[in-house]
C-alpha cells in the first residue's frame, strides 16, 4: 500500500497538468486560497435595493466608492444618461446637466477632499457636494471647450489625461488642477504666475494617456505600453516626469490599484506588479495565459482591477466568450502570492469602500429591543459598516460582497481538481482504493468526489463514478480504478462556503504493465 499526501495551495493553469508540481490545482471553479487552504469563494447579495426608487438601477455603467457628508455614506453609480447616488436604502438623482450619453468601460472617478469627481470620457470633468438635492456641477473652471478622458485625485490636486480642446485631441496631455483648500472643488486650471495648475504632454512613448494612479508618494501615469512617475517638486515646475516603463503600461482605465506601497496593474497581456522601481510579472507561468485566451478581447474596455484589502485579495476582473462585461475574476491573494477563480454576475465595476450591514440601521434612541436579544452592532454614526468592503456594480444591481455565502440567493457551483498524477513513477500502473479527504464546512452538506485514471499523457481521462462525501461525517471515499495517471476532482453546489486543506491517495502499485 502506498500513500501520497497532497496539499495542493494554489492553481497554475498555464502548464498542462502532468507537469505540475504537488503544491498546485490544475483547474478551479469559485475557489480562491488562502491560509493554506482552498476555500469556496465568498457570495454576495443585494447591496442595494431600489424599492424606494422604481427604476434606478438600470443601465449602471460605473461605480464609485463613497461620500461621507454628516456621518452618511453614499455610493455613486452612473449610467447611460444619468448619474446616481446611494446610501445603500435610498437613491438620489444626481445627474449633471450637461450629460452626453456615455458608454461602459469610459468612466472613471474618484475622491478628492471630501468631494467626489467623475468623467464620463466625452465630458468635462464634475464634482458633488455629497448634497442629495444638489446634482452634480462642471469643475469650476475647467478650460472652456475642452474635455478630458480620466479624472483622478493626488495629494490636493486633480490631474485629468487624455485632452480635447476645441475639436482637437491631444491624447498625449495631462492637465493638473492648482491645489485644492480642504472641503472646494479645484478653481483653476490655467497655469498662472499666482497658482500652481499646469500641463504636460508625455509624448517620448506612442499611445493615449488612459489613466492615473497615486503610488505612495508619486501619481503613475499610464498608457497602454508605457508607464511615467509624476512627482511633486513644487516650485516653478511643481511636478517632474520620468519614465518608469517602456514596455508595460495598463489594458484599460481603471485596471490600477495600489496597496502597501505596491502598484498592481492588469497589464495589456500580463499582470503585473511595480514598487516604482522595479516591474515583475506576478501572472506568468501560471495564469496569464488562462486570462488573455479566455478573454472577450472585443470587450476589453470593460476589464478592471479592485482591491479587496479585507482578505488581502485583488481582483482582475474580465469577460470571456462573448461576454461584454465581466463575468469572471482571477483572484490573486497578496499575502500567499496564489491564485484562484471565480464567476461574476454580469459585472461593469468593482469597487472597494464601505458597505453597510445588512438589516435596518439601528439608533441608540430608537432601538426598543432588550439589551441581551439585540443582534444589533453599534456605532457612534447610527450605522454598522464594514470599511473595507466590496461592492460589484452589475448592469440592473448593486451587490456587496463578504454579506452573504450565496450568490444573491442561488447555490454556489464550485470545484477543484488535481489531474494526471503520476507519484513519480509515469511507467509504472497504479490501483486507486481510497482518497482521505480534510474538508470543513456545515456538518451535513454533501460534496462530490471522482477519482479518474489514464494510461499515458494527453489520453482522455476515464473518470469513475461521483461518490457522496458528507462533511464533518465522511473521512473517505473508496474506488477500484488502474491507471498509470491518477485524477481528482472534487465539487458541490451549496449555498455555504465549504474549503479543502488537501488530500491523501492511497494506492497499490501494480508494476509496469
Amino acid at each position: 500500500m502506498n500513500i501520497k499526501k497532497l496539499r495542493p495551495l494554489g492553481v497554475i493553469y498555464d502548464l498542462p497538468p502532468e507537469q505540475l508540481d504537488e503544491a498546485n490545482y490544475s483547474a478551479v471553479t469559485n475557489f480562491t486560497f488562502r491560509q493554506g487552504s482552498a476555500f469556496r469563494v465568498t457570495g454576495y447579495n443585494d447591496g442595494a435595493p431600489d424599492d424606494l426608487t422604481p427604476g434606478a438601477l438600470t443601465d449602471i455603467q460605473y461605480l464609485v466608492g463613497n461620500k461621507r457628508p454628516n456621518n452618511q455614506y453614499y455610493w455613486l453609480y452612473p449610467t447611460a444618461t444619468g448619474v446616481w447616488a446611494t446610501d445603500q436604502t435610498n437613491h438620489f438623482n444626481i445627474t449633471p446637466l450637461d450629460q452626453s450619453a456615455s458608454e461602459i468601460g469610459k468612466w472613471t472617478g474618484g475622491e478628492l477632499n471630501g468631494l467626489m469627481m467623475l468623467c464620463n470620457g466625452i465630458n468635462a470633468p464634475w464634482y458633488w457636494d455629497g448634497q442629495t438635492g444638489n446634482a452634480m456641477e462642471t469643475l469650476p473652471n475647467f478650460p472652456a471647450n475642452t474635455t478630458a478622458g480620466w479624472i483622478r485625485a493626488y495629494k490636493y490636486f486633480a490631474v485629468a489625461g487624455d485632452i480635447t480642446s476645441n475639436g482637437t485631441t491631444y491624447d498625449n496631455q495631462i492637465y493638473w488642477s492648482e491645489s485644492v483648500d480642504p472641503g472646494l472643488p479645484p478653481q483653476g486650471w490655467s497655469p498662472l504666475p499666482s497658482n500652481d495648475a499646469g500641463d504636460n504632454i508625455l509624448a517620448s512613448t506612442p499611445g493615449t494617456v488612459i489613466d492615473g494612479h497615486q503610488l505612495r508618494d508619486t501619481f503613475v501615469v499610464a498608457k497602454n505600453h508605457s508607464l511615467y512617475l509624476m512627482t511633486f517638486v513644487g516650485g516653478r515646475f511643481v511636478f517632474n516626469f520620468r519614465k518608469l516603463s517602456e514596455s508595460t503600461g495598463a489594458l484599460t482605465s481603471n485596471c490600477m490599484v495600489e496597496h502597501q506601497g505596491k502598484l498592481f496593474i492588469f497589464s495589456d497581456g500580463d499582470v503585473m506588479v511595480t514598487d516604482g522601481q522595479s516591474i515583475k510579472s506576478i501572472a506568468n507561468d501560471r495564469v496569464r495565459e488562462r486570462i488573455f485566451l479566455t478573454m472577450n478581447q472585443a470587450s476589453y474596455t470593460v476589464c478592471h482591477a479592485a482591491l479587496y484589502s479585507a482578505v488581502d485579495e485583488i481582483w482582475f476582473c474580465y469577460p470571456t466568450g462573448k461576454n461584454e462585461v465581466c463575468d469572471t475574476a482571477a483572484v490573486y491573494d497578496i499575502t500567499d502570492d496564489k491564485w484562484g477563480f471565480r464567476e461574476l454576475p454580469n459585472t461593469v465595476h468593482t469597487e472597494q469602500g464601505i458597505v453597510s450591514d445588512e438589516g435596518e440601521v439601528l439608533i441608540w434612541d430608537t432601538d426598543t429591543q432588550e439589551w441581551d436579544d439585540d443582534p444589533a452592532r453599534w456605532d457612534e454614526t447610527g450605522l454598522s459598516e464594514i470599511a473595507d468592503g466590496l461592492m460589484m456594480a452589475a448592469q440592473t444591481k448593486l451587490y456587496a460582497i463578504g454579506k452573504s455565502e450565496s450568490f444573491d440567493g442561488l447555490p454556489v457551483n464550485a470545484s477543484i481538481e488535481k489531474l494526471s498524477m503520476d507519484f513519480g513513477s509515469l511507467e509504472r500502473q497504479k490501483l486507486f482504493t481510497e482518497l482521505w479527504l480534510y474538508a470543513a464546512g456545515t456538518k451535513g452538506d454533501v460534496l462530490t468526489i471522482r477519482v479518474g485514471v489514464q494510461d499515458h499523457e494527453g489520453d482522455d481521462i476515464n473518470w469513475g463514478v461521483n461518490v457522496p462525501f458528507v462533511i464533518g461525517v465522511d473521512d473517505k471515499v473508496n474506488g477500484t480504478l488502474t491507471g498509470r495517471l491518477i485524477s481528482v476532482r472534487i465539487e458541490a453546489e451549496l449555498d455555504t462556503v465549504w474549503s479543502v486543506r488537501g488530500f491523501d491517495i492511497m494506492y497499490h502499485d501494480k508494476g509496469r504493465w
